[in-house]
């Protein structure tokens, strides 16, 4: 009776899937050649983008509608070098979130950076303008700590085990699957 309990305990462990909002830090710095400039990158609606830069250095963080350096409609995140994040919301799930910074020239020397938003659980969808409420800390909930090593938009493996890629699972599987054989034997 009991490795039949524990076969079932797996296939549910198994059947979970945990999801859990991960951070993208980025080193907000102007690009200075081709190679440096912030790929296009993937969230999820719960995830965090981070911005930090020396502090001698002039920049701030901008979400800009128009998905380019157009001012026009534009929404300040932040303009602190330590403390300027956005946490993806409900309404900006299956739009392109873009950042940039407002200071000089510097998005059109490629200070940018696009988002693709995706619902909870991975998958687009959703409505509304992708505003920020301007603070430039989010709503202070939760969040993960995959870092982020910039130009780079993937999360570190790390990120990776955040988001439920199933190894925890696999492995607490494999261990009931191994004490409901040593009962069934003993």
């Amino acid at each position: 009776m009991q490795p039949t309990l524990l076969l079932s305990l797996t296939l549910l462990l198994l059947s979970q899937t945990a999801t859990y909002a991960k951070t993208f830090e980025l080193e907000w710095f102007l690009p200075m050649s081709p190679a440096d400039v912030f790929p296009n990158a993937t969230a999820s609606v719960g995830d965090r983008v981070s911005f930090t830069w020396t502090q001698e250095l002039d920049h701030n963080v901008y979400i800009h509608p128009s998905a380019d350096c157009d001012q026009t409609g534009a929404i300040l995140v932040g303009s602190n070098f330590e403390d300027t994040e956005y946490k993806f919301k409900e309404e900006d799930a299956g739009k392109v979130i873009t950042f940039a910074c407002d200071v000089l020239l510097h998005c059109q020397q490629m200070q940018i950076v696009h988002f693709t938003v995706m619902g909870e659980g991975g998958n687009g969808g959703g409505g509304g303008s992708g505003a920020g409420d301007g603070s430039g800390r989010g709503d202070g909930s939760g969040g993960g700590d995959a870092p982020m090593s910039s130009p780079a938009a993937t999360p570190t493996a790390s990120g990776a085990m955040l988001r439920g890629d199933g190894v925890r699972q696999v492995a607490i599987a494999t261990i009931l699957a191994v004490v409901s054989l040593c009962i069934t034997l003993c």
